[in-house]
Parts: C-alpha cells; sequence; structure tokens
C-alpha cells in the first residue's frame, strides 16, 4: 500500500488552501460584478449617467428658453422630451423637470429602452431612483445654477403591444435630489418659470419679402433653394429667465444640391442686440469661432455673429453644414 510522506501531504494542504483562496476570489468579483450591475450596467436593465442628456434652445424661430433632450435624440426644430405628469412642472427645484420617454436602444436594436432626463438645480450632485444614482453634472457653456442626468431604463415589461414588446414601466416615485454628501434635498413644488417661451411669428415662403427682426441670405454658393421657414415680428424681450436664455429669431428650410439643411438664428432673450452667452455643451472646431456639438453626433454647427448665433443643422455631412455656414450672412433688425 501506499502511504503518502509528510512532504506531499504538506503539498496537498497548499493546494487546498490555494483552491479555497480561488474560490473566496471568485465569489468576491461576482458580488462585485452584481453591485456593478445593481449602479448602473448593461447586465442590470439599468443605466444611470449624466453624460445622456442635453440642454439646447431650439431653432424654430419664435421659440426661447432651454430644450432638455436626450444625446440619442437629434435636437432639431423641436423639443422631443415631454414632462411625466406627476413631474409636471417646471418646479423650483431641486429637481425642476424630471422627463420620460420610450423607443429602442438603437436603430439596429429592437430592445426597449426607457430613458428620464433630469433637470435640476445647482446645489444637485446626484439623483436616485431605486436605490440607485446617477450623478448631474453641469453642461459647459449652461447657466450655472442647472445641472442635468439621465436614467436609462433598459429591457421590456412583459407587456406585448401590436406584437412589440413595450418599454420598462416609468418608476412609481419621481426621482430624489441628493447633495454632495447624499443627504435627500427637500423639494419646493412651487412652479417655476417655464423651461420654453413663444414670440409671435410670420411664415417664411420661397419668393417672399417679408421683413422681420432678423433676415438670412446666402452669398456665393450655387443651387441653393430655400423652402419655407418663419421669423419673428417684433421683440419681446423675456424678462423671467433662467440663466442667459435664448430665443430664436429666424428659421429657415433650404436644399442645398437636394440636401435638407435647416438654419437657425439666436439672440439673448432678455436683452436682444446684445451678445449672446456660450451655447451648452459646444465643442471648438479647428476654424474661426467656428462649433459643432452638442453631443447629437455633430449635426449641429454654429458661429457666434455680433449679437447672435447662428446655428445649422441636417444635411448627411458635417461638410455641408460647414458649407452653408460660411455663406450665410445674417442682419438683425434691432
Amino acid at each position: 500500500m501506499y502511504v503518502m510522506n509528510r512532504q506531499q501531504w504538506a503539498d496537498i494542504g497548499r493546494l487546498v488552501v490555494l483552491a479555497f483562496v480561488i474560490v473566496i476570489a471568485l465569489l468576491v468579483l461576482q458580488a462585485c460584478s452584481g453591485a456593478s450591475s445593481a449602479a448602473g450596467t448593461k447586465e442590470s436593465g439599468q443605466e444611470v449617467t449624466a453624460g445622456g442628456v442635453v440642454l439646447f434652445p431650439l431653432l424654430k424661430a419664435g421659440e426661447g428658453g432651454w430644450c432638455l433632450a436626450s444625446i440619442h435624440e437629434e435636437v432639431g426644430i423641436e423639443c422631443p422630451t415631454v414632462a411625466l405628469p406627476k413631474r409636471a412642472g417646471p418646479f423650483v427645484g431641486p429637481v425642476v423637470v424630471e422627463s420620460w420617454g420610450g423607443g429602442s436602444e438603437s436603430s439596429t436594436s429592437s430592445t426597449p429602452v426607457l430613458e428620464g432626463l433630469v433637470l435640476t438645480t445647482g446645489n444637485v450632485a446626484a439623483v436616485s431612483y431605486d436605490g440607485r444614482r446617477a450623478r448631474t453634472r453641469h453642461p459647459f457653456g449652461a447657466p450655472g445654477d442647472m445641472r442635468v442626468a439621465a436614467i436609462v431604463l433598459k429591457g421590456g415589461s412583459g407587456e406585448r403591444i401590436f406584437g412589440v414588446e413595450a418599454p420598462p414601466r416609468l418608476p412609481v416615485t419621481p426621482v430624489t435630489a441628493l447633495d454632495a454628501h447624499g443627504r435627500e434635498l427637500a423639494e419646493n413644488k412651487a412652479i417655476a418659470a417655464p423651461l420654453l417661451f413663444q414670440w409671435p411669428v410670420q411664415s417664411l415662403t420661397f419668393g417672399t419679402s417679408r421683413r422681420g427682426v432678423c433676415s438670412l441670405r446666402v452669398a456665393g454658393l450655387s443651387h441653393v433653394v430655400m423652402t419655407g421657414g418663419s421669423v419673428i415680428r417684433r421683440i419681446e424681450p423675456h424678462t423671467n429667465v433662467r440663466g442667459r436664455e435664448l430665443v430664436s429669431c429666424i428659421n429657415v428650410n433650404y436644399l442645398v444640391r437636394h440636401v435638407p439643411l435647416h438654419v437657425g438664428v439666436f439672440l439673448d432673450a432678455a436683452t436682444p442686440g446684445a451678445r449672446p452667452a456660450a451655447l451648452p455643451d459646444m465643442r471648438p472646431l479647428r476654424r474661426a469661432n467656428i462649433f459643432e456639438g452638442p453631443g447629437t453626433a455633430d449635426t449641429l454647427v454654429a458661429k457666434r455673429r455680433g449679437a447672435t448665433w447662428l446655428v445649422v443643422t441636417g444635411g448627411y455631412r458635417q461638410t455641408e453644414r460647414l458649407a452653408l455656414l460660411e455663406h450665410l450672412k445674417v442682419m438683425f433688425h434691432a
């Protein structure tokens, strides 16, 4: 009969200890992974992030204030978000607006997604929902007392509508605002100034010569057709402001070699004629005074000219937007 000596027993003991350590390490790793998923990785079905939301003025003439939008949606003529009824606001804060919208994860994926966009006051470091947290961020160039965050819920609710899986269910309660130490902030449900406001406009069609507060023309670029738009008729300074708000004084739709492009001109809403504030989340290009953004697959290019911001969106390539931008002439008739 074979009998193991003392050294062999010691070697087996060390192997047992090593195996035990490996098992413990794997369990810890799995636990950490689960905690990470609960905090919002893709595996958990929920993501919480400050980078999924943008704040931007609207291109449509007469529309002023701020559009709260997802980076998955193009910020164009219309603002795509709709406020949840129980957070219809906007409120004084610290949570000003909580908006939710549904859709699919991407154009190539049918995974249902429900995305919550949150606008808060500047003292909110994070928002929480269902035990999870999303840190807020201050969009570069946005008013200093505003912060944003997004909550993304993935995976269906288990219900099917016309054969298509419905997005996850809305949260039962509104999100909660937290300070830098993780403490809950008291809510003030008093109604605050609206995010959006409107000035009266008149429509523009091909061949019209109506004069408004602003005017646009294209110089030195061929094969350009104006297909419509609108312009504000008169200046009505907006004094009930949230930060340095902007308002679009004119928007025009063009076809440039059959490519659809849209142009908007922004003014300072409270003091039209003054140099307007920066556009949130815009990034400078390697050209003088030209910017791109904000986080919408580079669908916007902009240039500040005197008392205006000139913005171009649409098209299929950035070169198309830049070509139109550089051949536009804008006039502000104070």
